[in-house]
């Protein structure tokens, strides 16, 4: 199979190092996992393969350009976002992940 590319939002979440650390766990296919999170103390920055600061999506209009930034400077297959309050952002940024 080959190898995908995942991004992991908001990796400091309560959920979020574990998350990162399920998709290494997985034997079927190498998963390349980067995490974003708007501060730099989320233990799931460091559990992946490559991670970065992002701008805070509430506060900031260029959040909907940064993840698609990301995305296309990654490579990315999906992103996986664990903030419920990131999906409108991420929504309206559909229209620049082509």
């Amino acid at each position: 199979m080959n190898s995908i590319a995942d991004i992991v939002t908001s990796s400091g979440a309560p959920e979020g190092s574990s998350i990162v650390q399920r998709f290494h766990d997985v034997k079927e296919r190498e998963i390349n996992i980067i995490a974003t999170n708007m501060l730099g103390d989320a233990a799931g920055l460091y559990l992946a393969n490559n991670y970065y600061i992002v701008v805070p999506y509430r506060t900031n209009s260029t959040y909907p350009n940064d993840m698609p930034k990301v995305s296309r400077q990654e490579k990315g297959d999906l992103i996986l976002p664990l903030s419920s309050l990131e999906l409108l952002a991420l929504s309206r940024s559909k229209k620049h992940t082509s």
